[in-house]
């Protein structure tokens, strides 16, 4: 609580210390949340993980970055759109974040948190190849979580992401083995595949 009357300079220093106070907090969580690893084959070191293969980066302002993780971007390929949420509409963890598309088809991804969506990311349409090589270097959307302790507390980092993003890969190349498709092919898959098979891999791998 402020008293007032109040100065502008009790103003700013109050602010600034909660904003420390609130990085203090962040900083805390991820030392709790798993030792961070080396930058491994997939998720780069202080990024969480969602099973829905959507990544996530915790700004010093407590801001949270969302994109695509490795074995989304490598599946999909380069892509023809994405559909954003709308700015400030709170999202919880059944509403769609944002809406990837290719060719006819679409993946929509839940965000992985709740919160207020603050920014999204539209200069990326100009270059969705740069989506499909350096996934992690490529933020989608901003959202301002609500309840970000929450999501540490259950979303994976380091080895333990490592681990996912690698079985997940396994069990995905077995399924479009099985249909003569190689996950290898970056996206050039996706007009072998059945809306049937589609469906399929949507609802196994990023529909959770």
């Amino acid at each position: 609580f402020i008293q007032k009357p109040h100065v502008d300079s009790r103003l700013h220093d109050f602010v600034s210390n909660q904003l420390e106070q609130r990085r203090s907090k962040i900083k805390a969580e991820l030392k709790k949340s798993a030792k961070l690893v080396k930058t491994g084959e997939f998720v780069p070191n202080g990024y969480f993980l969602s099973n829905s293969h959507i990544w996530a980066y915790i700004e010093a302002n407590g801001v949270v970055r969302l994109g695509i993780d490795r074995l989304a971007a490598d599946f999909l390929g380069i892509i023809d759109t994405i559909d954003f949420a709308n700015l400030n509409i709170i999202v919880s963890t059944e509403n769609p974040i944002f809406i990837v598309k290719k060719q006819y088809r679409d993946i929509s991804f839940v965000s992985p948190l709740e919160g207020r969506v603050i920014d999204a990311n539209v200069k990326i349409r100009e270059n969705f190849d740069s989506l499909c090589t350096a996934p992690y270097q490529n933020w989608i959307c901003k959202i301002e979580p609500y309840n970000l302790e929450e999501f540490t507390k259950n979303a994976m980092i380091g080895k333990t992401a490592n681990e996912f993003i690698a079985a997940e890969k396994s069990a995905l190349e077995k399924y479009l083995s099985e249909i003569n498709v190689n996950l290898e092919d970056k996206g050039k898959h996706a007009a072998k595949l059945s809306n049937e098979n589609w469906q399929t891999i949507v609802k196994k791998f990023f529909s959770k």
